[in-house]
């Protein structure tokens, strides 16, 4: 064989063995145990949720049962891999999963709220590692995933009987949207994330005694995330609520028994008729909560807040009779839950406005205070001692050398030095890695928080980069294009960056990183433990309303304001265990009750833009606003006050590839406040604090938008303001105020009096008005109003606010 021949043959065959040789953090493809039953692979079975139900921006569990048929014992990684709706590229989401051999097992993993078919994710076990490992077969009888989208209201059902409350989706003939969700003990999850489709979860008579601590745990975290939990069950109340003593707020006493019910049929609207007395749980009410029911001093149903989320107690079993055929049943618990139901606008259309914050924080991590441009001073002046060099400079002393010829090789050679001073002046502070976090902490004034926001890592070097925070979280990566897209490509491609989340910890890891680039995730709604909060003490003088405001949290806090009715209050800079003082004055002449760019209300744009200091801070007010917004919830700073303040630190929070490395941290604190409305026997309620709901309408058209305004049509308008449960309210002052847009025509304002049963048209000079409330508050605790247009024509509005004034009648 000549040289040239076995010189072909070698490069042939180390060609070869390059080319079989697996790609370095991408998987290997399907390559099997070498046994007798490796054709067997894995048996996967796969459920989606709860009745395979998803709501978009919410997280849900897919359950799935491996069966290893491959003979031997596994360990390994189960990765499901989404093509995102957000970034178009794909994500892993893995979990790690021992697979004893002939053993079902049992595993859930959390994925954001999306809709799955054959055509966006791919199922596959990984002996190993998915960056590296074996893929090992998977069988059954369907090898992907499926889920129904939806927007209702979702009401989770763990009852003795199963049918408990489907009396609830007749209320959807009134303009509400709900869904009840049977559930089975056996499919409660063991972290608080997988109930994040549902909006409430009742327990009634359910045999809770029988969960593990890790089900009850997550039940009990998913509420200080924001959930709303229902407690009921009678006589069978004690043994449901018994593992959530901590959060529920009545502790249970036995039973007893009612033979009024005047407080249910006032609630409901409707008639009840006891042919025996009604059995009921026993308890006192804890201190804090609020009692919406009570019949013969007995508390029937009471809320209490706990975290961002919120426990009712109701004392009846809804399921047993008479309550389980009474027909006053949905209109009873359309007013215990008036505040968790969202009810739809009839004849409404509705106009989102406002950015998303998902794309807003991205914007926000992406400027790195660490990260500055170099000052252009500095490169001016290089440019002209380069200028100066290259021409008169060199020009003179090569001429006095008589080495005019030397000009070609210096020339060059100045050009490369200058060229490698201002490349490294320019990278003298991206030379290391580092990390900048923009977040929000909603504080729930019981010591901890809910944090959502964004985390970017910067990679001088590229390569692979590990991010281990030491405590759950919701991680979701943003596309890696650094742009507003994804790649475009097709569930075929092999993502470049997975998720690891687990009860204790979560892991983020991205491949193949460029040299010079970001990388960033976003985290949603993670529990924050030990953060303190922002003690108030409330004092209310009429429609004013005095603060005194305490740091007790962990952090010294700046820029610290108070949001309400559509103004901003500053407070100041306030050290860990430092007070302040507010005087609070809502407007007695509406705002637009939606959208408030209180952003610039608290921090001004300035003159030049190049000095915008507190643009972050701008930022995360509005992205916080926003997802406030789109998760359903009420406008911030419309309903009650809110506190926001601001920590800057350079503490780092998770390691990036096993250690510690320069952090920037903004964080955005939020708290709520809560007014109770009932000083001594004096009941205040102020404008911004009631917020209307339409009812119906005939007009032809209708648009309300989300800041407040509303376009109307010839025809009428009904919508109302549900008052408090404060037993023995009496309310003696009714104010009314309404707003007049730029064109002369306005539409007329009625107002429903109760006391003659007819309606009565708001008239009079000016637009605010002050009534007798007795008149005008209805038997099932509302002020109805409507609004009329007679011309055909298209009028801008808004709907009026009402404050009311009263007493506690004992």
């Amino acid at each position: 064989m000549s040289f040239r021949r076995t010189t072909f043959v070698a490069l042939l065959v180390c060609l070869l063995t390059i080319w079989s040789l697996p790609v370095a953090g991408m998987p290997t493809g399907k390559v099997y145990a070498e046994t007798n039953d490796a054709a067997k692979g894995i048996d996967m079975q796969a459920s989606v949720g709860y009745q395979a139900l998803v709501k978009e921006g919410r997280w849900f569990p897919v359950f799935f049962t491996l069966t290893n048929q491959t003979g031997r014992d596994m360990n390994g990684e189960l990765v499901i891999s989404v093509k995102s709706p957000w970034s178009g590229q794909m994500i892993n989401y893995a979990i790690k999963a021992q697979l004893p051999k002939e053993t079902p097992i049992e595993l859930s993993i959390a994925l954001p709220g999306m809709s799955l078919a054959k055509n966006n994710h791919r199922i596959r076990y990984y002996e190993g590692t998915s960056e590296s490992g074996k893929e090992i077969a998977l069988t059954g009888t369907k090898n992907y995933l499926t889920n129904t989208m939806t927007s209702n209201n979702t009401i989770g059902v763990l009852a003795r009987d199963p049918d408990t409350l489907n009396f609830m989706p007749t209320l959807n003939q009134k303009g509400y949207n709900i869904q009840t969700i049977p559930l089975e003990p056996a499919k409660l999850p063991d972290e608080a994330l997988m109930l994040d489709t549902l909006d409430l979860l009742v327990l009634n008579d359910a045999a809770s005694d029988s969960w593990s601590k890790a089900q009850i745990q997550a039940i009990t975290d998913w509420v200080k995330r924001g959930g709303t939990l229902v407690v009921a069950g009678g006589a069978g109340y004690g043994k449901t609520a018994a593992p959530f003593a901590e959060i529920i707020p009545v502790a249970a006493s036995g039973t007893q028994t009612i033979t009024s019910t005047t407080a249910l049929e006032a609630a409901s609207g409707k008639s009840l008729k006891l042919s025996s007395p009604l059995t009921v749980s026993a308890g006192a009410a804890k201190e804090g909560s609020q009692t919406l029911l009570q019949e013969e001093g007995i508390p029937l149903a009471v809320k209490w807040s706990v975290g961002s989320g919120e426990v009712v107690y109701v004392a009846f079993d809804p399921s047993l009779e008479p309550m389980a055929s009474w027909n006053g049943s949905p209109g009873l618990w359309a007013k215990l839950l008036q505040s968790h139901l969202q009810l739809m606008q009839p004849g409404v259309g509705f106009v989102q406005m406002g950015g998303n914050s998902f794309w807003e924080l991205q914007t926000i991590a992406d400027m790195f205070p660490s990260i500055k441009m170099p000052r252009f001073s500095i490169l001016f002046y290089l440019f002209l001692a380069y200028l100066f060099i290259v021409a008169p400079l060199l020009f003179i002393v090569l001429k006095r050398l008589d080495r005019r010829e030397w000009a070609w090789w210096i020339i060059p050679s100045i050009a490369v030095i200058s060229t490698v001073a201002i490349f490294f002046i320019g990278a003298s502070d991206k030379s290391s890695t580092m990390t900048h976090t923009v977040r929000t902490v909603e504080l729930t004034g019981a010591g901890d928080g809910i944090q959502s926001g964004v985390t970017a890592v910067f990679a001088p070097t590229g390569g692979t980069v590990k991010v281990k925070f030491n405590e759950p979280q919701s991680l979701v990566p943003y596309s890696n294009d650094n742009g507003f897209g994804g790649s475009g490509g097709g569930v075929d491609d092999e993502a470049l960056q997975t998720v690891y989340a687990g009860p204790q910890n979560a892991e983020i890891k991205w491949l193949e990183v460029p040299f010079w680039s970001t990388r960033k995730t976003y985290t949603d709604r993670a529990l924050v433990a030990d953060t303190g909060q922002i003690q108030t003490t409330i004092d209310s003088a009429g429609q004013n309303t005095e603060m005194a405001l305490t740091n007790s949290t962990v952090s010294d806090m700046t820029d610290i304001h108070v949001l309400w009715n559509g103004q901003a209050y500053k407070v100041g800079d306030l050290k860990v265990g430092e007070s302040g003082n507010v005087t609070v004055k809502p407007k007695t002449t509406p705002y637009t009750s939606g959208y408030v760019d209180y952003a610039s209300i608290m921090f001004p744009y300035p003159v030049n833009n190049r000095l915008d200091q507190y643009e972050r801070e701008r930022r995360l007010i509005n992205a916080y606003i926003n997802d406030t917004s789109n998760r359903g919830g009420v406008m911030l700073g419309s309903t009650q006050p809110v506190i926001i303040g601001y920590t800057a630190s350079a503490k780092p929070w998770f390691d990036v590839n096993g250690k510690q490395v320069k952090s920037d941290t903004l964080t955005m604190w939020v708290q709520r406040i809560t007014i109770d409305p009932v000083k001594d026997d004096r009941i205040t309620l102020p404008y911004g604090m009631l917020q209307p709901t339409i009812q119906s309408t005939t007009m032809n058209q209708t648009e309300s938008r989300s800041d407040g305004w509303m376009a109307l049509t010839k025809g009428d308008l009904l919508f109302n303001y549900t008052l408090p449960a404060i037993q023995g309210a009496v309310y003696e002052k009714l104010s009314v105020t309404a707003t007049a847009a730029g064109s002369q025509l306005q539409p007329d304002l009625s107002i429903w009096n109760e006391r003659e049963g007819k309606w009565a048209a708001v008239t009079g000079s000016g637009m605010t008005w002050e009534m007798n409330a007795a008149d005008f508050v209805t038997a099932a605790g509302t002020v109805n109003m409507k609004y009329t247009v007679g011309a055909d024509a298209r009028v801008e509005t808004v709907l009026p606010q009402i404050a009311l004034e009263g007493k506690v009648k004992k």
